[in-house]
This record gives structure tokens, sequence and C-alpha cells, in this order.
């Protein structure tokens, strides 16, 4: 688990389902990118979201970056402090391209390959497949428009 920026953090699965962890942690949100269904004990009291995203080259992931995105923006706005979890099952590759992508939106003037190398500083394993590479650039063209 890597703090990106601030409140900001990436990992994998099997941090994910350490609930109690994540509550000894203070995550309040969490924010899952897998194929199979993540769930999260009302107890925890944490928020969860979950899209079902499939890391391969047909999977389109610009829907789930921009609802993913807005879950973060939505998370981060308010009082109250919040620590947000992404995750996928590695920490690799779907939610790298979601926090890349997040970046990039809400720092408008921050390039794509500006933001990945950013957070590969702090997660170095960060590497979005080609197909999630392709969106981003995409997403970043409309960022600056």
């Amino acid at each position: 688990m890597s703090e990106i920026v601030p409140g900001l953090w990436l990992g994998n699965l099997e941090c994910a389902q350490h609930y109690e962890w994540l509550a000894n942690e203070g995550i309040t949100h969490v924010l899952s990118l897998t194929s199979e269904r993540v769930t999260i004990p009302v107890w925890t009291g944490i928020v969860h979201k979950q899209f079902r995203v499939r890391d391969n080259r047909r999977q389109n992931l610009l829907a789930q970056l921009i609802d993913g995105m807005q879950f973060l923006e939505e998370a981060f706005t308010g009082d109250r402090p919040v620590r947000v979890y992404v995750h996928c099952r590695m920490g690799i590759s779907r939610s790298g391209s979601v926090v890349v992508g997040y970046l990039v939106m809400k720092y408008h003037s921050r390039p794509y390959k500006d933001a990945l190398a950013f957070v590969r500083t702090k997660r170095v394993i960060v590497c979005p497949n080609k197909a999630f590479v392709s969106q981003l650039e995409l997403l970043e063209s409309c960022a600056f428009d």
C-alpha cells in the first residue's frame, strides 16, 4: 500500500481484504477495480465503490476512469479528513490507471506521462496496460481542451 498524495492510497486486493487493518489505518473510502466481487463489511464504516474491470486490451476503462475520478473527487470534497484506498488485484494497471487519470484531471496542467512518472515515484510497479495508456492519453487530450 502506497500513499500517492496525502489521503490517496494505491495498492492491491490483499490489503483491501484486511478489513480491520483498513479501519485501523483510518481508510474511509475504498475504490475496487477488479473482475471479481469485493465486499467491505458495513461494520468498518468504509464507503465502498466497485467497478468490475478486467486487465486486458479489450477492456474499455474510460467510463470507469471518469466514474472512479468522480468517486475520488466526492470523497475529497468536504470538511472531514478522508483516506481513500484504490486497488485492483495487484495494484499495477487498473488502479494505477485510475489514480494517474485522477491526477491528470485534478491538476489540469499535469500531462499523463508526468502523472505516471510521479505515481511511480511512490509505487514503482504501476504500469497501465497498452489499452489503458491509450485511454489515459485520450483523457489527457480532453483535460487540456
